[in-house]
């Protein structure tokens, strides 16, 4: 062969060599990567698990305070039943006292007007 198609072969092979070492340098890349990846993915994760369970303790918080006004307000909500009962007692008493009232005033003015 000539000496200038051996060169040329050289400059192929020497090329082809220098993109197999890039493709292997690229696969490695790739690899590291996928390795930070799969480790903040994990990180990720771990910190999901533990706002989990933060979450889960502010939620049953949430529901025992919850619990706790519920309860005050059936308790209101008896009150104001009792003070409803009561306003309607008065009402009556009112009523019967203003008929006492009237009667009387009937009888005082009748009483008058006969003098």
């Amino acid at each position: 062969m000539s000496k200038c198609l051996l060169v040329k072969e050289c400059d192929f092979f020497t090329k082809a060599r220098k993109t197999s070492s890039r493709s292997t340098k690229t696969e490695e890349n790739i690899e590291n990567i996928q390795a930070n990846i799969m480790t903040n993915v994990a990180k990720v994760l771990t910190e999901l698990k533990a706002h989990r369970s933060e979450f889960g303790l502010k939620l049953d918080s949430m529901g025992s305070c919850l619990g706790n006004i519920a309860n005050s307000l059936t308790a209101l909500e008896n009150n104001l039943v009792a003070i409803k009962k009561d306003v309607t007692a008065n009402e009556k008493r009112i009523e019967g006292a203003e008929s006492r009232i009237a009667t009387a005033e009937l009888y005082t003015w009748t009483d008058m007007s006969r003098h």
